[in-house]
């Protein structure tokens, strides 16, 4: 959710917004950011693959890229965060809608708890290889756009680029950010 830019945008469009933000300094503005929406919930955990905590590599003087994988920082910038399953977090709450940016970890997410997937009809996700690479451990882009497909997003488009996403010509590894966007 990071400072809770999305979530306020949807506030207003949703009878139900949950928004989920590991990183704790985000996680206080977006608590601050969002105290006036009543259908607005805010979760201070990660998701991830399992329950417990995990150490997310929490860069000093930057609220953005914080994420599971070490970049080779000085470990005085890993921290242990809260995280959760997706059904640990969310129960049976099963969004119509959902929107992620995990830094790569959504390949990871998603496979922990697929059935989320399964149940929402629309999605917005950031997708970079680099970073699936590095923090889901998939070989390349394309396995997490063939997860998204095995579970209905078979049409994805790029938005910033507004064209349809070829499962065989991927951008390169070293590109920029895209989302994904994509409806049952």
């Amino acid at each position: 959710a990071h400072v809770g830019y999305f979530t306020l945008l949807a506030a207003p469009l949703f009878k139900r917004v949950i928004s989920i933000e590991p990183h704790p300094k985000n996680y206080e503005v977006l608590v601050k950011n969002t105290e006036r929406f009543p259908n607005v919930t805010t979760i201070n955990k990660a998701a991830w693959k399992h329950g417990g905590t995990v150490a997310m590599d929490l860069p000093e003087n930057s609220t953005v890229m914080a994420n599971v994988q070490d970049l080779g920082r000085l470990r005085k910038y890993m921290t242990q965060v809260p995280c959760g399953t997706l059904s640990t977090i969310l129960g049976d709450t099963f969004p119509d809608f959902i929107k992620a940016d995990a830094e790569g970890s959504e390949d990871t997410i998603f496979r922990a708890c697929p059935e989320y997937l399964d149940r929402a009809k629309a999605l917005i996700i950031e997708y970079h290889e680099m970073q699936l690479r590095r923090s889901s451990k998939v070989e390349s882009g394309k396995e997490f756009i063939d997860l998204l497909a095995e579970h209905g997003f078979d049409k994805l488009i790029y938005s910033e680029l507004r064209t349809p996403v070829d499962r065989d010509k991927l951008p390169p590894s070293n590109s920029m950010f895209l989302n994904l966007l994509g409806v049952k």
